[in-house]
């Protein structure tokens, strides 16, 4: 008997292990680095919702695009990305040129909700391997979305990560909207050193783009309405909370950035947003 009970209980550890491995390896980033924020994660996983649907932004009074400020209907090609030339370029679609669409299958994502990570195109190292120039790029943007609009964004530590420098909407500016209060005035940040994605804050109607046309998806813990998360000690995120993939290409590097500028337009309440 009591060599079935042991039997039984290394079948239980090996998955428990695995879990925990997977937690580990996505690294740190929101809740402690080690079990009992992998305990913590483990709790949060009955709270996550599906992450591509787009009718709740239909759904949204505020129809306001930075991604399309003259609305979906908008045909003129944006002028940031007009020039792309790259082995990987993309065309910009005639009927939809607000963002091309991107190629290839949405990557899959990490099993916890915290830390929200990319795991492929392959793996958290393949990802290192491959695009971390590309994501030293969009980290450089980022400063220096920073550096050109003084008094409208400013860098600060991450109020979601806690480990990585974020662009925030400036202490001295008033919050345009609830969204920007729920969000923590976090406009955006990157996934230094581990899978080169990132998390914004978008209008519903650039969510909606973006989740389209394949350039991210919602966080597993966001919702509609912001609430408490049973006995977690976590609340729900707002569901304008994205993420966006990795770019693999220098294409994507400024399609990437083009999708950080309107989230800091959306934060800021700003249409002149430079750099």
């Amino acid at each position: 008997m009591s060599l079935i009970i042991l039997g039984l209980a290394v079948l239980v550890s090996i998955p428990i292990y695995k879990n925990y491995r997977a937690y580990i390896n996505s690294g740190p980033g929101g809740l402690p680095h080690n079990a009992l924020g992998w305990l913590k994660a483990t709790s949060l996983k009955p709270f996550g919702h599906e992450q591509i649907s787009t009718e709740m932004y239909d759904e949204d009074p505020n129809q306001e695009s930075w991604l399309a400020p003259d609305g979906p209907g908008d045909k003129t090609e944006p002028q940031d990305l007009k020039d792309l030339k790259d082995a990987d370029a993309y065309e910009l679609e005639p009927l939809e040129n607000i963002l091309p669409r991107r190629r290839g299958l949405r990557p899959p994502t990490s099993w916890h909700f915290i830390p929200h990570r990319q795991l492929a195109d392959g793996s958290p190292l393949h990802i290192r391997r491959h695009s971390h120039a590309h994501e030293q790029q969009v980290v450089e943007s980022l400063y220096n979305l920073a550096r050109a609009n003084p008094g409208v964004i400013a860098l600060d530590m991450s109020p979601h990560e806690r480990i990585h420098q974020a662009l925030v909407v400036a202490p001295a500016l008033r919050s345009p909207h609830a969204t920007a209060n729920a969000a923590l005035r976090e406009i955006a940040h990157v996934h230094e050193s581990t899978d080169g994605s990132l998390h914004v804050v978008l209008a519903p109607a650039d969510c909606k783009i973006v989740i389209t046309h394949g350039w991210g998806q919602r966080h597993p813990l966001s919702h509609p309405h912001r609430r408490q998360l049973w006995k977690t000690g976590v609340t729900s995120l707002p569901k304008e909370y994205l993420m966006i993939y990795a770019p693999r290409s220098e294409a994507e590097v400024q399609i990437v950035m083009r999708i950080v500028r309107a989230a800091a337009g959306f934060m800021t309440g700003s249409r002149n947003i430079k750099g």
